[in-house]
């Protein structure tokens, strides 16, 4: 009877070992089954996200530079001359999120702050950079405020999704594996 109880408690899959795997493959899947929307989705931005709220600020550094450049090797997406913009928006991303979401407190609110202001600071260092970068050699006929709110525009179902999965999924995730990695049990 003993036995039967501890294989009861047993975990048939562990949280850690499925979820680094599944968010660090969901850009590739992305990009494999709905191509068109890939620029709607924000892929890379979930992965860098995740990876620096639940490992380190390492592991998102890591996945900003080498999952875009991965994805353009073998996918041709994103395209080459939006590739350094977009290292440059998940660096960001990175860099900030970590900070928020160390400072705020590990619930909704903080994860709906560390989603939100990482996601508008690395929005904007990516407009301020594609618009200097594209502006200067092609000319863009558009003033600089309303390129970078057009760049907002185009990405608002992304940028949704994301302030949304992070204050609903994010505290709930960094318990589960913060909780987990210390031997506690998650209720």
């Amino acid at each position: 009877m003993g036995n039967f109880k501890s294989r009861k408690r047993e975990k048939l899959v562990d949280f850690k070992n499925v979820f680094i795997p599944l968010i660090i493959s969901y850009p590739f899947f992305l990009y494999i089954f709905i191509p068109p929307f890939d620029k709607i989705l924000l892929p890379f931005h979930f992965v860098v996200f995740y990876l620096t709220i639940l490992l380190s600020r390492f592991y998102g550094l890591l996945a900003a530079l080498v999952l875009p450049i991965l994805c353009n090797i073998m996918y041709n997406l994103p395209m080459t001359n939006l590739l350094i913009p977009l290292i440059v928006e998940l660096v960001g991303i990175s860099l900030w999120s970590e900070r928020i979401f160390s400072d705020s407190r590990k619930d909704i609110e903080g994860g709906f702050v560390a989603a939100a202001l990482s996601i508008m600071f690395g929005r904007v260092s990516y407009a301020i950079l594609t618009y200097t970068l594209k502006g200067t050699p092609v000319g863009i006929r558009e003033e600089p405020g309303q390129f970078i709110m057009k760049s907002f525009y185009y990405s608002l179902p992304g940028i949704t999704i994301f302030i949304l999965l992070g204050a609903l999924l994010l505290p709930r995730v960094y318990r589960w594996y913060h909780t987990e990695e210390e031997g506690g049990v998650v209720i």
